[in-house]
């Protein structure tokens, strides 16, 4: 109704990472209907509070591919929330990772994309966005024509976005296992010391600014500091490669969250 008061959202706060993405579910007797209001400082969180009911009505979401919504002429909406139901996230990111490194779908329709794969991952951020999550990434890998690649990169990203889903990609330092993509492509083998360093990190600074003009909206980097599963390289060179990492994302624009990713040995 035009005319109903605002809820009292609590302490829910567009500007906090995890109450901006809570919602308030209440219900008021306005003549002879019983009206639901659904409340959140953000689209986000309607949109998490409208799917709440869904599941208490007996929706399931279990699989991009598989969901069960009940038919039942007779349903009625589920109560009473009086008072009202709060809810916020126990915590801020909530992703998945698809191992693209391996054969799995995920590998074609995100970075060999078939005339279908835009519908299957328009499905895929729907069912995250359903089952309240707000984040994703994937391997990046070294075979992929980047320049080719991008506008379906950027179209990825946006529709994520879109659902209100974060965008992640792993990326190596170094790894030079299944094909994944890496920023160090020689670590300089017949260098020592400083000039060995040096050699490293020209790579890097270079690769991390090539890959970042793309302008793909990328939310964060998740880097790789092994050289395989079962091998790295000495601490030194580690902490140089954090180092100039840390460095190159104080310098651009928009710079993408840097994450470590441990494949432990």
């Amino acid at each position: 109704p035009k005319d109903a008061a605002p809820l009292d959202r609590g302490d829910l706060s567009p500007d906090d990472a995890w109450t901006s993405q809570g919602y308030v579910i209440a219900e008021a007797i306005h003549g002879d209907r019983r009206v639901l209001r659904v409340e959140s400082p953000t689209a986000q969180g309607v949109a998490f509070g409208l799917y709440d009911l869904a599941d208490r009505m007996g929706a399931r979401w279990f699989h991009p591919e598989d969901a069960w919504v009940p038919v039942d002429p007779a349903a009625q909406l589920p109560g009473p929330f009086d008072p009202p139901v709060r809810s916020s996230p126990a915590v801020a990111l909530r992703a998945y990772h698809q191992h693209t490194q391996h054969p799995v779908p995920m590998s074609d329709w995100l970075m060999d994309p078939p005339d279908d794969a835009k519908a299957h991952l328009s499905a895929y951020f729907r069912w995250l966005l359903r089952n309240r999550q707000n984040g994703f990434q994937w391997h990046m890998l070294s075979t992929v024509d980047l320049a080719a690649w991008r506008d379906h990169g950027r179209w990825v990203v946006d529709e994520a976005h879109r659902h209100g889903v974060r965008v992640g990609l792993s990326v190596a330092f170094a790894d030079k296992q299944q094909n994944g993509f890496r920023l160090i492509a020689d670590l300089g083998d017949a260098l020592q010391g400083e000039a060995r360093i040096a050699h490293q990190r020209t790579q890097l600074r270079q690769g991390l600014d090539a890959f970042w003009a793309m302008d793909l909206g990328i939310d964060w980097l998740n880097l790789l500091f092994a050289t395989t599963e079962m091998t790295t390289v000495a601490d030194a060179e580690v902490l140089a490669w954090f180092d100039e990492a840390a460095d190159w994302a104080a310098t651009v624009a928009n710079p993408p969250t840097l994450w470590a990713h441990l494949h432990i040995p």
